[in-house]
């Protein structure tokens, strides 16, 4: 922002350098011109009067010689006869213009010493006589082609001048500006890291005012982030000891083992729920209050009378604003996928569906077809949740490692007589891969686990350039599903 003024400065000089140049050209000519003429008349005098006009010739020459900027000398007498003309050898123009002036003769002052031979006294003031008479005029031919070179080096030379004192004001502004611009930057980093997860961030502040109080909040929010991260940590670990000591004891027996896992399957939930809860009332709280005080910065600028370095301050503080807003974003993002509330507002369907468009607008990401057949909406409660956490899984694995195209996702309530039974696939034409040589992840772990505590089959067919197809069923109570309780 400060370069720009600079620039229009220069340009302003430049417009100035071009168009006053015909000017001073003229000028030089006028005044080189005047000084000529009065010079010879001065020096013609002698040769007016005595006629001895080859010495008064022989000066002339040798000044049109020596000056380049003469075209021609002329000396004429009282009666405008030509009597001297010398005309440069040298190849010239007469365009620079006809100076003249007049030759006069002199008496020098006499002193007659007083009247009537009256003795002269020194100091006595005298009354002194002194005679001119008009003897003849100079004419002085210039040509312009020595002023537009002296012009012309002079431009050369003030814009040597201008581009150095350019260079040196733009290496000032851009120094200045990254001085003004250090903290900002310095304040969006910290929030990038942030956002990336590292909570233990601490800013140096070392300025005041606005800038200071902006640090001092991320410093805070950052401080605020990092003990609601280790609480969480602490609570998720504890958590997550007390869910593996109750599912190795469900390994005991079947039934038990069943109703066990669907008592984790609930805890992990409920424990997603009050993560999601802190997320939103902790984590969201904190960037709205960073985004709030960048609007203060922000207000304060517009009232401000506009500056290079508010300028700065107003870019980096929209900045600070669109990083928070993207952080707001993802962690609702995050409350989202750790509490499916759009399954208590939308059903089964609905919420697959608002799933499948939030992974197809990523970058990269394949197209999505999802198909449903029967009374989905019908299904709800934990085999629900379920059924939702199982399609999540298996889309987030097409997404992570398939390479897919296009990826098709049905869901369907099959009534075959007594037997009923929720279908649950996800096809994708990715890369497949061979399931002799690649060991069981967590992920596909936990879908059977999910799967086996619903008393439901999972089948997994795929193959290297293959893709990959994973069909789930899980059995419906004979009796409408809304009565079907765990």
């Amino acid at each position: 922002m400060a370069i720009i003024p600079l620039m229009l400065m220069a340009f302003g000089e430049l417009v100035y350098l071009l168009n006053s140049s015909p000017y001073e050209a003229r000028q030089d000519l006028r005044e080189h011109g005047e000084i000529l003429a009065a010079a010879v008349a001065e020096n013609s005098e002698y040769g007016l009067t005595s006629g001895n006009l080859k010495d008064l010739e022989r000066v002339v020459r040798s000044l049109v010689m020596a000056d380049k900027w003469i075209y021609k000398i002329e000396v004429l007498d009282a009666n405008g006869t030509l009597k001297v003309a010398v005309r440069s050898k040298e190849t010239r123009q007469s365009n620079g213009g006809v100076f003249g002036a007049r030759v006069y003769r002199r008496a020098l002052p006499v002193d007659d010493f007083g009247r009537d031979d009256a003795p002269h006294f020194a100091g006595e003031q005298q009354e002194r006589a002194e005679t001119t008479e008009m003897i003849g005029e100079v004419r002085v031919v210039l040509s312009q082609q020595q002023a537009e070179t002296k012009q012309q080096r002079r431009i050369l030379s003030q814009l040597f001048l201008l581009a150095v004192v350019v260079f040196i004001s733009v290496w000032v502004a851009t120094l200045l500006g990254k001085a003004l611009h250090r903290p900002m930057d310095i304040a969006i980093r910290a929030l990038r890291d942030i956002r990336g997860g590292d909570y233990a961030v601490q800013l140096d502040v070392d300025d005041g005012g606005e800038m200071g109080e902006l640090l001092d909040a991320i410093n805070e929010m950052s401080g605020s982030l990092d003990e609601a991260k280790r609480n969480l940590e602490r609570k998720v670990q504890a958590r997550t000891r007390d869910l593996e000591a109750s599912r190795n004891e469900a390994l005991k027996a079947d039934a038990e083992k069943r109703r066990l896992i669907q008592k984790v399957d609930s805890a992990v939930e409920d424990e997603r729920k009050s993560i999601a809860i802190e997320i939103h009332d902790e984590l969201n709280a904190a960037l709205l209050g960073a985004r709030y005080s960048s609007r203060r910065i922000l207000d304060m600028v517009a009232a401000s009378p506009p500056t290079a370095e508010s300028a700065v301050i107003q870019e980096s503080a929209e900045s600070i604003i669109k990083v928070t807003s993207e952080l707001y974003t993802s962690a609702r993002k995050i409350v989202r996928r750790l509490r499916p509330e759009v399954l208590d507002m939308l059903g089964l369907e609905g919420a697959v569906e608002e799933m499948l468009q939030t992974y197809e607008a990523a970058p990269g990401a394949p197209a999505f077809t999802l198909k449903s057949t029967g009374d989905v909406g019908q299904v709800e409660g934990p085999l629900a949740i379920a059924a939702y956490r199982l399609i999540q899984e298996c889309v987030s694995n097409v997404v992570k490692h398939a390479q897919a195209a296009e990826v098709i996702v049905m869901v369907q309530v099959r009534d075959q007589g007594d037997e009923r039974a929720l279908r649950l696939a996800v096809i994708d034409d990715g890369v497949g891969f061979d399931p002799d040589k690649v060991q069981e992840g967590i992920g596909l772990i936990g879908m059977k686990e999910r799967v086996y505590a619903f008393a439901g089959t999972l089948e997994l067919k795929t193959g290297p350039g293959a893709g990959t197809h994973v069909e789930i069923l899980l059995p419906l109570a004979p009796s409408d599903a809304k009565s079907h309780a765990i």
